[in-house]
């Protein structure tokens, strides 16, 4: 008898199994199981409330498998996009409309929040959602904005071009 894997719900076939149709099945797993969890992407509609991705025993397609989620649709405050939780890689777009952020996360876990308008890497793993990357060894940055936070004893230029301290920092993209 066929069993699923936890994570990705790839079929695997018992021993035995599926004398001359197979193929079918190994060709469903590579289209709609790999090939997704490679490479695929997917529009994740927003109707105004949380959105949760399910996994199901099945080869076919399956939004929580996709690599890439492209949120859309509009939202009155922000919303979580809930995962199943297993160990994988997203990227989530929030594409929404109404100016909130979504924060991708667990059912019982934490998320990491992504802004409106704004992408994100993150990773689940197996518990939480956090973030995918925080070092990267070298980085060319052409534009750096910089929004939130304060210095608190950090040398910068104010906006006359002072040189000052410890005060809130904001940083606006221009000269």
């Amino acid at each position: 008898m066929s069993t699923f894997s936890s994570d990705l719900k790839i079929e695997l076939i018992g021993t035995g199994e599926q004398s001359g149709v197979w193929g079918t099945t190994t060709n469903s797993n590579f289209s709609n199981v790999f090939e997704q969890a490679l490479v695929g992407r997917v529009s994740v509609p927003f109707t105004d409330a949380n959105v949760t991705l399910t996994a199901t025993d099945t080869v076919n397609s399956q939004s929580f498998r996709r690599l890439y989620l492209n949120c859309t649709g509009a939202n009155s405050a922000s919303r979580d996009l809930i995962v199943p939780t297993i160990n994988k890689t997203y990227v989530v777009q929030n594409n929404t409309t109404g100016g909130y952020s979504i924060v991708v996360k667990t059912s019982a876990g934490t998320g990491v929040t992504v802004p409106n308008g704004k992408t994100a890497a993150v990773y689940v793993d197996g518990t939480n959602v956090i973030q995918a990357y925080d070092y990267f060894p070298t980085m060319d940055i052409g534009t750096v904005t910089v929004s939130g936070g304060t210095a608190n004893g950090i040398v910068y230029l104010n906006g006359s071009k002072a040189v000052t301290t410890g005060s809130a920092l904001t940083f606006d993209g221009t000269n």
